[in-house]
Order: C-alpha cells, then structure tokens, then sequence
C-alpha cells in the first residue's frame, strides 16, 4: 500500500503553468501543435468548431477595418524607441499604450484584457502581449505570388514554420504593426 519514488509518481514541484492560460491570463511557451491540440479540444468539448485563424483572418479581426499599420492613429516611426531621435527625446506613446502591451509599457510581462481597450471590431490585445500563431504555414515571398484582389488568400501546403503575428510584450513598438 506505499508508493515509492519508483513506483508512482511524484507531485511536481510546483505549478508548471504558473497560471497561464486560466481564466483571463494568456497561455504562453505553447508550441504551434499544442495549439492546434487546443483547438480540437476544445471543439470537441463544445460542440463548436475551433481553429487557429489564417494569417489573412488574423490580418482582417487586427485591423478592426483599417488600413494603417495600426487600427488607431500613428505610424510605427511615430511610437518606435529604437530612432535615433525617439531614443534622445523619447516618444508620445499615450495612444499605443491604449491598445497594445508591449516592450515601453509591459514591465516585461503579459497582461489581461482589462489593461487595454479594444479595437473597433471589439478585439483586445491582437497586438502585443502575446504573439499568437496563424495556421499558414511562413513563406517571405507569399505576397508576390497573390493576384491582385484576391480574397481571403490561403498561405502554403507546407513548410517548416508556422505564421506568428502580433508582437508581445517584450516587442517594439514597430513589431506590432497589424
């Protein structure tokens, strides 16, 4: 009726998620797979089906309809803390930081969705915070082999990286541009 250190297993030496992923924190160190796992999961668990987005999804719910690099006013240049005159004289960030957790305003951590507003399709934190993967597959050149007007594009069959969009909270403010 014991259990040695052979036989059964030991408790763990503390939470290995720290509570990430639970209630309103982010889950983070998660692999593309473990993901995708999630995803099927939850579907399952649901009734509903659940996906990563495409890359052209993730593009289309950040910019909230809008053109610019960022769904609010601003150009990266304006909030980016590695020019030589935003590293001199510093940089009005009140607008980004209304929107986005990252490298100026993050403390080096993430944050939960009460922290920033949302964007106008009612998204928070599509930009910065945590960097979140697309289910297309990364090819640099995928933009010139588009006709123009193509509608939802789709990435490649197959590569060996996944599309990550978004930035995080250790990112520049020019890494979050939608």
């Amino acid at each position: 009726n014991e259990v040695d250190g052979i036989t059964g297993p030991t408790p763990p030496w503390g939470d290995p998620s720290q509570g990430w992923g639970r209630e309103e924190r982010p889950a983070i160190t998660m692999s593309h797979h473990a993901a995708e796992v999630f995803c099927e999961w939850l579907s399952m668990k649901t009734g509903k089906k659940y996906r990563l987005p495409t890359e052209a999804e993730w593009e289309y719910a950040a910019r909230g309809g809008k053109e610019d690099p960022y769904f609010f006013e601003g150009n990266p240049r304006d909030y980016t803390s590695e020019t030589f005159w935003n590293k001199i004289f510093g940089t009005d960030t009140s607008t980004i930081n209304t929107y986005a957790i990252y490298r100026e305003n993050s403390r080096t951590r993430t944050y939960t969705p009460d922290a920033v507003s949302a964007n106008p399709f009612g998204v928070k934190h599509m930009l910065g915070n945590v960097a979140e993967f697309c289910s297309d597959y990364y090819d640099k050149d995928i933009y010139s082999k588009y006709s123009d007007g193509v509608k939802d594009p789709k990435g490649p069959d197959s590569g060996e990286e996944y599309v990550i969009r978004g930035g995080s909270f250790n990112a520049d403010a020019a890494e979050l541009r939608v």
